[in-house]
């Protein structure tokens, strides 16, 4: 997995995206699942990989997003899945898809703050400027740091100028 995720990080901070990095990374994931073909942190990330260097590897990225739903079959309730599903519905302007997925990720974890900020991303998006503050805000309940309370403070200020300045 260690290598894997290497190859994968070295493809994700590559500006070139070379694909030999990202099969790498799938190649090294797929040994993983040599070893025990029930390890669905290795399929998640054969289905992440799958998708971001779908133009590298010159495939199609549903082959990933099959793969990371096929997970999901094995495991319904499998939040590392449902979070990537959730950010590629917010890449392919599948906003409600992405509702959908990152609610169902809080439902199951409601202490996942990246599911709030993917939440808040998608109503955005959709121009849902309430429930994207009222996501913030929920979020910013969970946090202890004063520094992040107040990144979040200065990012509902600015979505709330950016609103009233179109009005």
């Amino acid at each position: 997995m260690l290598a894997g995720d290497n190859f994968f990080k070295a493809f994700r901070l590559s500006k070139l995206k070379p694909k030999d990095l990202v099969a790498g990374s799938i190649r090294n994931y797929e040994k993983v699942l040599e070893i025990n073909p029930d390890n669905l942190q290795a399929q998640i990330a054969i289905g992440v990989a799958s998708v971001e260097g779908s133009s590298q590897l010159g495939i199609m990225p549903m082959k990933g997003i099959g793969i990371l739903k096929d997970v999901l079959n094995k495991d319904p309730e499998n939040v590392d899945a449902m979070t990537n599903l959730g950010y590629f519905a917010i890449q392919s302007g599948q906003f409600e898809k992405a509702v959908e997925r990152f609610e169902k990720v809080l439902s199951i974890d409601p202490q996942n703050a990246e599911a709030y900020i993917y939440l808040t991303d998608a109503y955005l998006s959709q121009e849902k400027v309430e429930k994207g503050i009222e996501t913030l805000e929920k979020y910013k309940s969970l946090v202890d740091d004063p520094i992040v309370i107040k990144q979040v403070d200065d990012y509902i200020n600015d979505i709330k100028i950016k609103i009233n300045s179109k009005n």
